[in-house]
């Protein structure tokens, strides 16, 4: 049996929504020891989030939260007890990686937070996902996904030119800002492992997003070479098939472009005037006259 990555390795996991949980599923994913310390009034707050089996609500069915937290133990603690505390701080000791998502100052609070723990284990790799990080003039701020997604810039390349803000479907942004934590988290790991001394990994969700350039990057590049600022342009304005068609009985969207462009072809019933090779190139794709005849 191969061995995987992180099997050696114990992650304490005081998270919950999606960003932290979706850190430490990466963990488990790759073979690490996860403990997730819930609350005692309802738990991590995905449990109250479907789907669930037949539309019946469940602490114990929510999908989004079976998804998010498999293969790993776990514990009830309520951290503003005394003995909560004392058993969580003998789980600091056990772990090697500490991943919470409390607003700042919560964990100060339970004096559980990295300055007052750090000692217990020298080589402790400190996670704190938040939505603007644990520093600066918006760390006491709140937000929810949408604040971020704008925020963060993400806003500004999706939807329709000249209509109202959109962000994108679910949870994107909490997912990527998920992924990025663990790769952060196991960069400090490795400098653990490497010099021996810990260190405290602060994820601002914002942030996250920032970095992200998506499909903000070629307007960046545009507006760097020639200073024009790009706009917001329409799933399939460039390409085909791809985007929202009107039909006899509706709209129908399709998101296929070059590369499933055969697949989106025999989904339509293999047409006969779909086989011209026209087509099926490259340069097709950019054509304004096919698009519009497609």
């Amino acid at each position: 049996m191969v061995d995987l990555a992180l099997e050696d390795i114990n992650v304490l996991d005081f998270s919950q929504g999606i960003s932290g949980p979706y850190c430490t599923k990466l963990f488990s994913d790759l073979g690490a020891r996860i403990i997730k310390v819930e609350r005692p009034d309802g738990g991590d707050i995905t449990r109250s989030m479907g789907p669930f089996p037949e539309d019946n609500p469940h602490i114990e069915k929510s999908g989004t939260f079976l998804a998010l937290n498999s293969n790993k133990f776990g514990i009830t603690l309520n951290l503003r007890a005394e003995a909560a505390r004392k058993i969580a701080l003998q789980l600091i000791e056990w772990a090697d990686i500490i991943v919470e998502s409390f607003r700042p100052g919560v964990m100060e609070r339970f004096s559980l937070d990295w300055p007052q723990v750090r000692h217990l284990k020298p080589q402790l790799v400190y996670t704190s996902i938040s939505n603007f990080g644990q520093f600066g003039p918006y760390r006491d701020y709140r937000a929810s996904e949408i604040i971020a997604y704008a925020m963060g810039g993400e806003m500004y390349s999706t939807g329709l030119d000249g209509l109202e803000p959109l962000k994108l479907g679910g949870t994107v942004s909490l997912f990527q800002s998920g992924s990025i934590a663990a790769i952060a988290t196991l960069g400090a790991l490795f400098a653990s492992r490497d010099q021996n001394i810990g260190q405290q990994v602060d994820i601002s969700i914002m942030e996250t997003l920032i970095a992200n350039q998506d499909r903000r990057a070629p307007g960046l590049l545009a507006y760097q070479y020639t200073g024009e600022i790009a706009t917001r342009i329409p799933p399939g304005s460039t390409a085909y098939p791809m985007g929202i068609y009107e039909c006899k009985d509706g709209y129908f969207e399709l998101m296929a472009g070059l590369v499933r462009f055969q697949g989106a072809v025999h989904m339509l019933g293999d047409p006969d005037w779909l086989q011209d090779p026209k087509w099926h190139t490259p340069t097709s794709q950019s054509d304004p006259v096919l698009k519009e005849e497609f």
